[in-house]
This record gives structure tokens, C-alpha cells and sequence, in this order.
């Protein structure tokens, strides 16, 4: 972790113990498709490294489906990708699921709206293309603002599109304030 470019807080030891601790020092690892098309040559070299790399190690690897586009997944590919793994010559530790995590990923959403870490945005996803585009006029808005319409996001009250919760970064590439969350109005 004393590598070029990596960020070390105050909290990093003390994370690093809770980590090692946690774990008992063995490597945990997960390869996470998403499962919505056919694997390709690029996912069997993410598979071989992050499985391959694990059993060397007397690790292990979860295959965590990245579920949390609805509208493009289908339970063939979810087998598929399983296939895939077996195929060359591995077996995941556990499957997951990203939605397995909703609840908790909107707790953290709610926690980083009340440090004034993220807002609820209304640029239509067509000003938020291409290399530079403008900053939201809504960036600044107040935090009970954005909390009231993070959960009027989240209860429907919102148009699919009509949102987004951003958070209140830059990015190492110059992208400003990338979106956390989106409405979408489909069945999961």
C-alpha cells in the first residue's frame, strides 16, 4: 500500500489491521462480470488472473455478478458466465450478487449526502457526455435538499432519467462528480 499513487489516510494502518484480522492475512479476490452478453476474450484473462491468483495463494474468489442493470440481463448469461469460470478450470469460492447489497449501498449513499459528499443532480444523461462537460448547477445544494430527493428517488416519486445522485469528486482523469446512483424503473 506505499506504492506511487496510492492514497494513505490516517484511518490506513488501522483499516489495514481490521483487514488483516478479518482475513487472516489470505488473499480474497472476485471477478465481476456483468452478466447482460457473452464473455469474452478480455473477461478470460480477468478470470484467470483474479481466480489463477487466488489458488496460487491459497486464496479464494467470489464471482460477483454485477446485477444492476435489469433491463440488459438474462438468466442465460448469468449461467454462462459460470460455465465459463468452470470451464477453465475454476470454481468460485461463493456467488454473489451487487444487489445482494442495495440496502447497505443506499445507507452509504444517505451517510455521504449527510457529509456533504454527494447531491442529487437533474442534468439529463445527454449533458453528461463526452470529455468536459458543464458543472451542474445543482453541485451546491443543500444537504436536506438532496437527502429529501435521494428518497423521493428511491420511493418512485421521480422520473427514471429525471436524476441522479452524483458524488463530489474529481476523478484522476479530469471527470468531475461521476454518478453513484440512477433511478430505474424496473423490476429486480
Amino acid at each position: 500500500y506505499k506504492t506511487d499513487g496510492y492514497v494513505v489516510t490516517g484511518r490506513t494502518d488501522s483499516l489495514l489491521k481490521q483487514h488483516l484480522a478479518a482475513t487472516g492475512g489470505q488473499v480474497v479476490t472476485r471477478f465481476p462480470p456483468e452478466p447482460n452478453g457473452i464473455l469474452h476474450i478480455g473477461h478470460a484473462k480477468a478470470i484467470n488472473f483474479n481466480f489463477g491468483y487466488a489458488r496460487k495463494t491459497g486464496g479464494i474468489c467470489y464471482l460477483r455478478y454485477d446485477d444492476t442493470n435489469p433491463e440488459n440481463e438474462e438468466a442465460r448469461f448469468f449461467e454462462a458466465i459460470l460455465d465459463m469460470v468452470r470451464w477453465l478450470g475454476f470454481e468460485p469460492y461463493k456467488i454473489t450478487h451487487a444487489s445482494d447489497n442495495f440496502q447497505q449501498l443506499f445507507e452509504w449513499a444517505l451517510k455521504l449526502i449527510d457529509l456533504d459528499l454527494c447531491y442529487v443532480c437533474h442534468q439529463r444523461p445527454e449533458e453528461l457526455k463526452g470529455f468536459n462537460p458543464p458543472p451542474s448547477p445543482w453541485r451546491e445544494r443543500s444537504i436536506e435538499e438532496s437527502r429529501r430527493l435521494f428518497l423521493d428517488m428511491k420511493n418512485g416519486k421521480i422520473d427514471e432519467g429525471a436524476a441522479t445522485l452524483r458524488m463530489k469528486v474529481t476523478l484522476e482523469d479530469g471527470k468531475q462528480d461521476p454518478v453513484a446512483y440512477r433511478i430505474k424503473m424496473r423490476p429486480h
